[in-house]
């Protein structure tokens, strides 16, 4: 299961849901992994949620940090203005958890044994 958030998009509600609805798939629903997966300034809400998660059951985890190259364009409210582009890097970051080792692939740089 793939659990996505964007940076303003977590509120207080929306973290305890997410993290009520993972340890559900986890426990209940009998699923063996699960994937977080943040850009941005959710990226802190994401681990908080993957160590929340650890400190309840133990779960293997691999963290992979990446970037993603994003493009804002700005269009004008009055006429005869010019369209205004940018581009940003936003750091991303996908933490895989699982029950099992067979659900991580243990040589993989950001893997962390459970405990």
């Amino acid at each position: 299961m793939n659990i996505c958030s964007s940076a303003g998009s977590v509120s207080r509600f929306k973290f305890t849901f997410i993290l009520s609805l993972s340890f559900f798939f986890l426990q209940a629903a009998g699923s063996e992994k699960i994937v977080l997966k943040a850009m941005g300034r959710a990226i802190n809400k994401a681990v908080t949620i993957a160590e929340i998660l650890k400190r309840k059951m133990p779960l293997h985890q691999v963290n992979c940090l990446t970037s993603s190259e994003v493009d804002d364009i700005f269009e004008p409210l009055e006429e005869g203005l010019d369209v205004v582009e940018s581009k940003r890097c936003v750091s991303c970051t996908t933490i895989t958890l699982s029950t099992t080792e067979q659900g991580v692939d243990k040589n993989d740089i950001g893997y962390q044994v459970c405990n």
